[in-house]
């Protein structure tokens, strides 16, 4: 996939209905409509992280390693703090999430998980994959992951610390001891108050950087606009249409990995903005033996198993690979117009040449859906049968809702 590199730009103008880069000063319209529905938004859910929140929350509730055998199959087997007592059936289900199908492939890979414990609580995870070579074993590797579990969506925040984790977790003959020095210093840093700024914590002497953004439903750290345009293209706006009809949305990444279709997932909700709701059918990957996720009648799904690439799994599938080709694949009513055509041509080009930013990215999704929303609620448009249905499917919603109030 490529790597997400990309020139901010210094301002932007309007012109032909899109925002184009321009020389001004400031953020543009599309800037301060972002804002602006982002305030309200977050002030109405109430749900955006506060200082304090931070402050007060387990930020890390859990650190584990995970093993993987052929014959006995994978479980979680050590988690810290020891009082997080998972039962077996727990362990092997969360291990399914750490050892992504295809992995043994990469010399790394990470997958993302939205996870609710048996007391209810909404936790999320990030599973690192990174196996020890050694010919002695199946595969010629131990196969070892780290899985971190959080109280808040902070997933790219874990990257380096979990990255080092496993190295030291190696380098000190698979010492228990690293979780522990994970999960007290990392929670020591939120304790003295990080709050909404970056900071630094000390890992075995080496200062590891932590940045911490606010989130709201649908909002994830990592998730990135500009990553997705690149990977996506033009097809981008299947994915738009796809989750404004509330579709059973399947990313895969057969070759590609777990990290690929974790990204596309938490990242896909930012596309129609200000609407949301999708935070609890989100499964960035979905293992083989946990298939459930894909009988519901919504979804936003990634999977590495080329089995679930059969057309009846989804209503939408988009199929990374490594060649940069992408292949969308939908059996509803999906067309693309002059207007759509024409947006998604110009977002792809700014980013393709390399003067997008990812705010901008946003900023041009939020402006075209939200001019797309104030047609179809206006009582006097001639709708489609597609806009008739996107009508339908969100007018009841608490997302509608606060979409129309703030108006």
């Amino acid at each position: 996939t490529p790597n997400a590199q990309a020139v901010k730009p210094t301002g932007y103008s309007e012109r032909a209905g899109v925002l184009e880069l321009g020389g001004g000063g400031g953020g543009g319209a599309a800037g301060d409509m972002e804002r602006m529905f982002m305030d309200r938004l977050n002030k109405a859910q109430g749900e955006l992280m506060r200082a304090k929140d931070v402050k007060e929350a387990q930020v890390l509730h859990s650190v584990s390693i995970a093993a993987f055998d052929l014959t006995g199959g994978s479980t979680l087997t050590v988690t810290y703090p020891p009082e997080i007592q998972f039962s077996d059936a727990e362990k092997e289900h969360l291990a399914s999430f750490c050892f992504p199908e295809g992995a043994h492939l990469h010399t790394e890979d990470w997958s993302y998980v939205f996870w609710r414990d048996r007391a209810g609580k909404f936790l999320y995870g990030t599973g690192f994959y990174q196996p020890q070579h050694d010919e002695r074993h199946k595969r010629g590797a131990m196969q070892r992951s780290m899985l971190v579990l959080s109280e808040c969506p902070y997933f790219a925040m874990f990257d380096s610390l979990m990255r080092l984790g496993m190295h030291h977790f190696w380098e000190t003959d698979m010492d228990e001891h690293v979780l522990e020095d994970i999960f007290v210093n990392v929670n020591r840093v939120f304790r003295d108050g990080i709050q909404m700024h970056n900071s630094t914590v000390d890992l075995w002497g080496n200062q590891l950087p932590i940045h911490v953004t606010p989130y709201s439903n649908d909002t994830y750290s990592g998730a990135s606009l500009l990553t997705l345009v690149q990977w996506l293209r033009k097809k981008t706006l299947y994915v738009w249409y796809a989750l404004l009809l509330r579709q059973r949305l399947l990313f895969s990444g057969t070759t590609e990995g777990a990290r690929s279709v974790s990204i596309c997932c938490i990242s896909a909700p930012l596309l129609i903005l200000p609407l949301f709701g999708f935070a609890t059918c989100i499964f960035p990957y979905v293992p083989i033996t946990n298939v459930e996720p894909l009988s519901l009648q919504t979804y936003i799904a990634g999977i590495t198993n080329p089995l679930f690439e059969d057309p009846k799994w989804s209503d939408l599938m988009v199929v990374l690979s490594k060649s940069g080709k992408v292949k969308c694949q939908h059996k509803d009513e999906i067309r693309l117009s002059f207007s759509d055509k024409f947006f998604i041509d110009h977002v792809y080009s700014k980013v393709k040449s390399g003067h997008a930013s990812e705010e901008w990215v946003r900023a041009q999704f939020l402006e075209f859906t939200v001019k797309f929303l104030k047609k179809i609620s206006s009582p006097t448009a001639q709708l489609s049968r597609v806009e008739q249905k996107i009508l339908s499917t969100w007018e009841d919603s608490p997302a509608w809702f606060h979409f129309t109030e703030s108006l």
